[in-house]
């Protein structure tokens, strides 16, 4: 018997069903095969043989269901119920919620119960993503119990026909790029995340709220935030944090107030930086953002004030900013003024800098407003219309003086340009991070292909008060003069004064990579400070050589006619700055003739090639080295004893001291000594050795 079979908006429990079959019996067995559809869920190449025994009892049941998803099942029907087995592979879990779009799994399980309302139950699983979870459908209630996606877990039970649910997610050290991407967020946090949340309300747009933990956050693809606590809140598509906080050994980020909104984009902030770290700066403000965000991009208003960067107060800031993933930031202005834009970018792992002009209408004529691009390595922005493309001379007045000037054009077409910027005369104290008075003069000629120019120029400078690291004196009388050849930086005739001492340098061709610069001092001692190092003052001949980068560099530091004092008189507050650890770090502090180290109790000629090496490891600073005295006194109980042998080893970090001074007493010889670790303060042994018996300290 063939035959043929169609159901057309046929209600079985509530769920419409849609169907065309053909069926073939013969005796108690046949064969179905045909299309349609359940509710919104088609199939279609359905294919069953059964045959029909107490029931109808079904070998093998085939179909492909919405259009990708392979079914496979056996299993029977009869007046007491259903019991089919069922295997579905590539389940497109979007049915369950549209954020599980394009993640697909497995289903095993199983169809059982009354006829007018069987249940499903089972496991889905999928190894890219991994993911499972045991699923039982009864009515139209979906369980899901022990749900694992990554390191993200869920308990939830959703209403079907409501299209809602409640329930629990939990993360375990999950990584905080993955959750972006599920809210379509860019890219600006990496790290790990571990805490609960509740989970409830429609499935397109489900409500949350809980508390994380963040671990080794690392914010825009440098800044090193360390670890961070939150409480926060999603719903109605608005993510908001309640408490946020970055805790670093060397500072704070607290945010007071976070929204982003995921319908409009839109996203605000409000916290406070305390003395955290960014890009070795220790950064202490009020921040507050507001802008709008995509996938790719962040962009809005960001605005720093009572801004204190590495102890200096500088002024209140407003700035543009934009940032892409991968590419880096670009700042911007909201002065009437003309203005320079910088940007900071990142490609392939090479640093690049982008200098941008824009021109307000209120100066040139509204038909030529527009903007010029200036390109270096990585940034390829073409800007300028073709018919605009022509010579360039353009004033820009700051703080009521003509402080910059940029001659020249550029032509996008042919990837090529030739560039002038001009300092006539711009004031050191226009600055932010500088503390003085003076004047920069000077020019940077930019030419050739926009990918790859040629930097060159020099630049003059006139300070009649510096104020700079370490030295503790301001400096005066400040002359330098720096080139620039094939972008590479000269310091060439520096001369300035610190009190009565006077400082000479130069040095040859400078880049990131290598570094060799000769420092020399006349005159009186100078004072310098390095908090939490060294307090003293300082007479020398410094040559310092430097190859490789900050992270990885080595080279040399050699003195000569210089003189060391250490501790200082007061403790020094605070540690050693950290860009001065960086540039310390691997290179070697090296005695040539004429060294000296002293204090209120020791004077020592320090012997030429002692040296030490200051390397940090994971942000702790390792000392190695030795040391020992050509000769020297020592000052003890009021007696001067003279130095036989000094020496100082580091060993794994630790100081090991071997010394001994001698000194006559009515006619006695006695001996000073310290062998092994020293620690502060220093314990050292007194002896008469000569006598008999020897007397002891004791």
């Amino acid at each position: 018997i063939n035959c043929f079979v169609q159901l057309k908006d046929r209600v079985v429990n509530n769920v419409k069903l849609n169907a065309e079959v053909e069926l073939s019996f013969s005796e108690n067995s046949g064969f179905a095969s045909g299309s349609g559809k359940i509710g919104d869920v088609s199939f279609e190449k359905l294919k069953t043989e059964f045959y029909i025994e107490k029931g109808i009892n079904f070998k093998k049941i085939e179909a492909i269901v919405d259009k990708k998803t392979e079914v496979h099942g056996s299993g029977n029907i009869d007046n007491t119920g259903v019991n089919i087995e069922i295997l579905a592979i590539s389940l497109d879990l979007s049915r369950i919620s549209e954020r599980l779009a394009g993640i697909s799994s497995d289903f095993q399980g199983r169809i059982v119960g009354g006829l007018d309302s069987p249940a499903i139950f089972g496991q889905l699983s999928s190894q890219n993503p991994k993911f499972r979870a045991d699923l039982a459908l009864i009515g139209d209630k979906l369980t899901l119990r022990k749900a694992r996606l990554d390191n993200i877990f869920l308990d939830a039970d959703v209403n079907i026909p409501e299209k809602s649910m409640n329930g629990q997610m939990r993360f375990e050290n999950e990584e905080v790029s993955k959750i972006i991407s599920f809210f379509s967020l860019p890219q600006t946090i990496q790290g790990s995340l571990s805490g609960t949340t509740t989970i409830r309300g429609s499935l397109a747009n489900p409500s949350l709220s809980g508390s994380l933990t963040l671990f080794r956050v690392n914010l825009f693809e440098g800044i090193e935030a360390g670890d961070g606590e939150l409480e926060f809140g999603l719903s109605d598509k608005r993510f908001f944090v309640k408490g946020f906080q970055f805790l670093k050994e060397t500072g704070t980020m607290s945010l007071s107030e976070f929204i982003i909104d995921g319908e409009s984009g839109e996203i605000k902030l409000e916290g406070v930086l305390d003395s955290f770290s960014v890009f070795g700066l220790p950064i202490s403000s009020h921040l507050s953002f507001s802008g709008f965000y995509t996938k790719e991009c962040l962009k809005g208003e960001a605005h720093l004030s009572n801004i204190s960067l590495s102890g200096y107060k500088i002024p209140d800031i407003s700035n543009l900013i934009s940032y892409m993933p991968g590419k880096g930031w670009e700042f911007g202005t909201f002065s009437q003024k003309p203005c320079i834009l910088g940007a900071v970018g990142i490609e392939e792992k090479d640093w690049t800098v982008n200098l941008r002009l824009l021109l307000p209408k209120k100066v040139i004529p509204e038909e030529n407003v527009g903007s010029l691009s200036l390109c270096l390595p990585s940034f390829h922005e073409k800007v300028i219309p073709k018919e605009n493309v022509g010579s360039l001379s353009l004033c820009l007045p700051s703080f009521h003086e003509e402080a910059l000037i940029l001659l020249g054009s550029i032509n996008p077409e042919e990837n090529v340009g030739s560039l002038s910027l001009c300092l006539p005369s711009f004031h050191l104290q226009n600055l932010p991070f500088v503390k003085g008075s003076g004047e920069i003069q000077g020019e940077l000629r930019i030419a050739g292909e926009l990918s790859d120019p040629e930097i060159n120029g020099g630049f003059s400078i006139c300070a009649t008060s510096l104020k700079v690291p370490v030295v503790s004196e301001v400096l005066s009388d400040v002359v330098a003069s720096l080139s620039i050849e094939d972008g590479r930086v000269r310091l060439s005739d520096f001369s300035a004064k610190a009190g009565k001492t006077k400082i000479f340098a130069y040095s040859k061709p400078l880049s990131l990579e290598r570094i060799e610069l000769l420092i020399r001092t006349e005159g009186e001692a100078l004072a310098i400070k390095i908090p939490g190092l060294v307090s003293g003052k300082v007479r020398a001949e410094i040559s310092v050589k430097r190859e490789g980068l900050l992270d990885s560099g080595s080279g040399e530091i050699s003195f000569y006619n210089t003189e060391f004092t250490w501790p200082p008189e007061t403790k020094a507050k605070g540690e050693m700055p950290l860009y001065l650890q960086n540039i310390l770090s691997g290179i070697k502090l090296i005695a040539k003739q004429g060294v000296n180290y002293y204090n209120p109790w020791v004077k020592i000629e320090v012997a030429s090639g002692s040296w030490i090496m200051l390397k940090k490891r994971d942000g702790v600073i390792e000392v190695s080295g030795s040391s020992w005295a050509k000769k020297g006194e020592i000052d003890y109980l009021g007696q001067d004893f003279v130095i036989k042998e000094a020496g100082l080893e580091f060993r794994e970090g630790l100081p090991y001291l071997y010394a001994e001074a001698e000194t006559k007493v009515n006619g006695i010889r006695l001996l000073l000594s310290h062998k092994g670790v020293m620690n502060i303060p220093i314990e050292l042994v007194l002896s008469a050795p000569d006598e008999f018996p020897p007397r002891t300290q004791e």
